[in-house]
């Protein structure tokens, strides 16, 4: 006769149900079920809860505002700097006028402070840099010396890209003078955003004077020097195309072609300090 085991016994004696058919492994899970049911305690049929974990911190997002108009290393290297926001806008006189608060002959530092404030940030071709006007003068200076000057200098922006959160783009030109860049052409383009030329019209003329006669069928309105020759003076032009409208304030080609004569300038003193003469 077969003696059952005392698990087997135990078993039989808590749940009532023969053993023969199960294994011991069986047996055992069985028994700690009806102990737990017993005590109070029902089995988790699903095993052991998994011992609890911290939930992961997720650290906020950093929020890096757009790159400003004018690179920091061409403010940092430059000096200069100029007030002429606010002064008085004198009807028909195109070098008092502004668009958006930005003037002609405005240093780098003033441009990039009013394009902050009008959420204007660098736009697609970033900036474009240049060297200070003594290393300008130089490198032209070096292109008649035997033994060529030294043209190391700072950092200087010649041209700025810019756009706005309203879908407006620019781009800032500057001109080298012996004091430090100068803004001598802005262009802007923008959407008319629900305005008729006509309307456009008349709040330009209403800020800026009557506008200057021409013949040009492709400049909607001008103000300043309407001339084609390469000499001109300031001019402020606005054209109407489709759906937008384009502006140029300019300083002309006869302010270029004065700074372009005292960099010139500059150069020959440079040569005549560096050079040693002609062997004859």
């Amino acid at each position: 006769m077969k003696v059952p085991s005392m698990v087997a016994v135990l078993a039989i004696a808590l749940t009532g149900a023969p053993v023969e058919a199960q294994t011991i492994f069986q047996t055992l899970t069985n028994l700690r079920a009806t102990v737990q049911q017993l005590s109070g305690h029902p089995a988790n049929p699903q095993g052991p809860s998994p011992t609890p974990r911290s939930a992961a911190v997720t650290a906020p997002a950093v929020h890096q505002p757009p790159p400003a108009v004018i690179p920091a290393v061409a403010l940092s290297e430059d000096p200069s700097d100029s007030r002429l926001e606010g002064t008085p806008l004198i009807a028909s006189k195109v070098e008092t006028f502004d668009v958006l608060g930005f003037k002609l002959g405005m240093s780098p530092r003033e441009v990039a402070r009013i394009a902050a404030r009008n959420e204007i940030y660098s736009g697609p071709g970033g900036a474009q840099l240049t060297g200070s006007f003594d290393m300008e003068a130089a490198e032209i200076a070096n292109r008649e010396l035997v033994r060529p000057t030294e043209t190391r200098s700072k950092t200087y922006v010649a041209t700025a890209f810019g756009e706005s959160r309203r879908g407006e783009s620019f781009i800032f030109h500057f001109t080298l003078e012996s004091t430090g860049p100068k803004l001598s052409r802005l262009n802007m383009e923008a959407k008319l955003n629900g305005q008729t030329a006509e309307q456009i019209r008349a709040a330009f003329i209403s800020k800026y004077g009557p506008i200057t006669p021409t013949n040009n069928p492709y400049r909607f309105l001008i103000w300043g020097d309407s001339c084609m020759a390469p000499n001109c003076k300031a001019v402020l032009e606005a054209s109407v195309f489709g759906s937008k409208i384009s502006i140029k304030l300019d300083r002309g080609t006869a302010y270029e072609n004065q700074m372009r004569a005292a960099l010139e300038a500059r150069s020959k003193e440079v040569a005549a300090k560096h050079g040693t003469g002609v062997r004859f």
